[in-house]
This record gives structure tokens, C-alpha cells and sequence, in this order.
């Protein structure tokens, strides 16, 4: 199956990018194989959707995608909260509620402790921070310095995924933190 006419020629160059990437792919490896391990797959309460965001947010980390990461922890976030509330019982979100909305009801609900809520309330914050425009005077996440810098330099590539790799890692602790806890035993409980 040749698809593609210089299929060598490309095979090539990911060869020599994997060589280049190698190393630093070995590091994010390291760092999420502690975290969100994948046999955990069966505390998940959202369902296919959450395994594959957890799944592709550790996939990402690895290889250095650190906006994907943030990206895909919060869909995470929001498939298994919402989830969680509706095992709880008597929640109506409507049809499409925002991860505010469920956030709060879930604070509201106790299926959340409130320093969850604060720390899922900031990855919710530090991904709108991404996902919508944000005025120069406006920096906020990666765009935040201690130092007035250049224009330029805030939309260099290098800059702002270096910016972004910590708040993929408070991201993916942020979602390992939930994991810890045993969701079921805790809701069995609030129903006696």
C-alpha cells in the first residue's frame, strides 16, 4: 500500500525527528507513568470518551503536545463530573451546561471537596486562557512575564510551549488528583 509517491523520503524524516525527540519523549514517559495509569481505566465514570482523553492526554504530554494535554485533561474533567452528578442522582444540567455550571453544581452537590473545585475552577480558567483570544494587555497564562518582552517573542512557538508545559503538568496532576479517590464507596455513602 503506497499512497504516497516519496513514502521513503518521509519515513526518512520521522526517523531523523525520533532520533531529535527521543529523549525528551523519554522524559514525559517518565513523568506520566506515574500519573493516570491506564489500569485505571475502570474508576472512569464518563465513559469511552473519558478513557480516550486520558489516553490521549498522556499520549500528548509524551510528545511534547502540551496545549492538546491541557485540552484533552479538561474534556476529561467535564465528561467524568458530569457523570459523577448524574450516578449522584436529582442533577438537571440541561442539555449542554458549561464546565462552570457543572463545577458548581458539583461543589454544591458535595461530589466536590472545595479545594477540588478551586483546582479544577483554575485548569477550567487556564484553558479558556488558551482557547479564547486574549488582548495583549490581557496576558494571562503563557502570555504572563515578570518582564515586558517583545512581541515577537511571545508568538515564537518555543516560548509559549515552554510556557505551557507546567500548566499541562498541573493539569494532569489535577486529574490524578481525583483519581484518587473512591468515587463509588464515597456516593454509596451520601445515599444512606
Amino acid at each position: 500500500m503506497n499512497d504516497c509517491p516519496n513514502i521513503s523520503r518521509l519515513v526518512g524524516e520521522l526517523e531523523g525527528t525520533d532520533r531529535y525527540t527521543r529523549e525528551l519523549r523519554a522524559r514525559g514517559l517518565g513523568y506520566v507513568r506515574g500519573l493516570i495509569r491506564p489500569e485505571h481505566a475502570f474508576q472512569y465514570c464518563g465513559g469511552p470518551i473519558s478513557v480516550a482523553a486520558i489516553d490521549e492526554a498522556r499520549a500528548a504530554y509524551v510528545h511534547g503536545l502540551y496545549l492538546s494535554t491541557i485540552l484533552l485533561a479538561v474534556a476529561f474533567v467535564e465528561h467524568e463530573i458530569t457523570a459523577r452528578l448524574a450516578m449522584a442522582g436529582g442533577v438537571d444540567l440541561g442539555d449542554r451546561p458549561n464546565l462552570h455550571k457543572i463545577l458548581c453544581t458539583a461543589k454544591g452537590r458535595g461530589v466536590l471537596t472545595p479545594e477540588e473545585f478551586s483546582a479544577l475552577d483554575d485548569l477550567r480558567q487556564n484553558r479558556n486562557s488558551y482557547t479564547h483570544y486574549r488582548s495583549f494587555e490581557e496576558r494571562n497564562s503563557y502570555q504572563e512575564t515578570d518582564e515586558r518582552r517583545e512581541v515577537d517573542e511571545f508568538r515564537s512557538l518555543s516560548h509559549a510551549t515552554s510556557r505551557m508545559e507546567p500548566d499541562a503538568r498541573k493539569a494532569l496532576e489535577t486529574v490524578e488528583s481525583l483519581l484518587g479517590r473512591d468515587w463509588f464507596e464515597e456516593l454509596r455513602w451520601n445515599e444512606i
